[in-house]
């Protein structure tokens, strides 16, 4: 036997040492992968955790959640801004397949209502010069809300604790919104002076008038 043999006790030491050493190491290496992989997924996590919170800053608003989601010391927060409006698509209509997720990030109201006169004009599509003449009149209204809502905004912007060059410039846009609503009053009375008589005509049409529609003279000389 080799244990019995003094000669080959020390090889036989050292091929055991060996072997120990090598799996002592084969363990390590394995508890060092472990470590590594365990880092990574901790980065992932707080990578991701990063771009939520990103995501979280960029909505309207703050979401209040329910006492049992959250621990009893999250039960009172601060109330949400003033109730949000789901962005609509182009015809003006809520996505069928908006999840809960989706729904609660939301536009702020006064992005949501101005695209939808955005819309409106877009879709609005006079058909005769009676149209565009009423459309004209009702411009100047139009502008002038706007102008309200501007004139709201810089005042309530004086109560915020900003610097008084921020506040100076919502007056600015207020100002600037009044000289819009000024000009746009003046395109319905313009359109009455400068086609005087052809809305007379359009509004007192004569017996036969329609016999004088451009669409009915075409190709005759």
């Amino acid at each position: 036997m080799t244990g019995s043999n003094p000669k080959n006790r020390g090889p036989v030491r050292r091929a055991a040492a060996g072997i120990l050493a090598g799996g002592i190491a084969a363990s390590k290496i394995a508890h060092a992968k472990r470590r590594r992989r365990k880092r990574q997924e901790a980065a992932r996590a707080a990578k991701n955790a990063r771009v939520a919170a990103r995501q979280n800053a960029n909505r309207v608003g703050t979401t209040v959640r329910r006492a049992s989601e959250a621990g009893d010391n999250t039960a009172a927060i601060r109330k949400p801004a003033p109730a949000p409006v789901p962005r609509r698509n182009q015809t003006g209509s809520t996505p069928a397949n908006t999840t809960r997720e989706e729904t609660i990030i939301m536009v702020h109201p006064l992005l949501a209502i101005s695209e939808e006169f955005l819309d409106a004009a877009r879709r609005n599509q006079p058909e005769g010069m009676l149209q565009v003449t009423a459309e004209a009149a009702v411009l100047a209204q139009v502008m002038e809300n706007f102008t309200l809502a501007m004139k709201y905004r810089y005042q309530i912007a004086q109560e915020h604790p900003v610097h008084l060059i921020i506040k100076e410039m919502y007056g600015v846009v207020h100002i600037a919104q009044g000289k819009v609503m000024e000009s746009a009053a003046e395109i319905h009375p313009a359109i009455e002076r400068v086609h005087a008589e052809l809305l007379h005509r359009l509004r007192n049409p004569g017996v036969g008038e329609e016999m004088w529609d451009v669409s009915r003279n075409r190709g005759v000389a």
